[in-house]
């Protein structure tokens, strides 16, 4: 009997103070938690923040509700902070995207019409070289003293 009180003495103990313990680990995070941590680390580089720094300071903000929310052991809210942070998120990126299409559309535009000028310019000078060649054939052929063989209309 003493060998058996012994014995099971330290393992009644352990049952009645383990589930006291037990109640002070944290939750496991939710794996959308742990992806809005990695994303507002990265957030989209310079160009999200410059693009939509509200929405990422709502991201942040997110983060931070769903890390209290975690906290307090209130799993679902925290879920749902964290995939309203990523949302966020995205929809920063996907600003940042915009405004770089954006910039590269206005940039093809000036250099479409820099090419419209161009061409523009070059039928120019090529109505002008023509009409010039007109007029030089005219007045060689109504000159018959200096017939010049490269001014002459080509033989059809």
């Amino acid at each position: 009997m003493v060998f058996r009180a012994r014995l099971c003495g330290p393992f009644v103990a352990l049952l009645l103070l383990a589930p006291a313990g037990w109640h002070c680990v944290r939750p496991p995070a939710p794996p959308t938690l742990r992806d809005l941590r990695a994303v507002v680390a990265a957030a989209g580089g310079q160009q999200a923040r410059e693009a939509a720094p509200d929405l990422l300071a709502e991201a942040e903000r997110s983060l931070a509700q769903a890390e209290s929310a975690r906290a307090a052991r209130d799993l679902p809210r925290a879920r749902w902070q964290a995939t309203l942070g990523l949302l966020q998120v995205k929809l920063a990126r996907t600003a940042a995207r915009r405004h770089r299409a954006g910039q590269r559309m206005a940039a093809a535009q000036a250099a479409h019409l820099e090419a419209e000028e161009s061409l523009a310019r070059y039928q120019f000078q090529r109505d002008h070289a023509l009409a010039e060649l007109a007029r030089l054939r005219q007045a060689a052929s109504s000159d018959p003293q200096s017939p010049s063989p490269r001014l002459a209309a080509p033989a059809q």
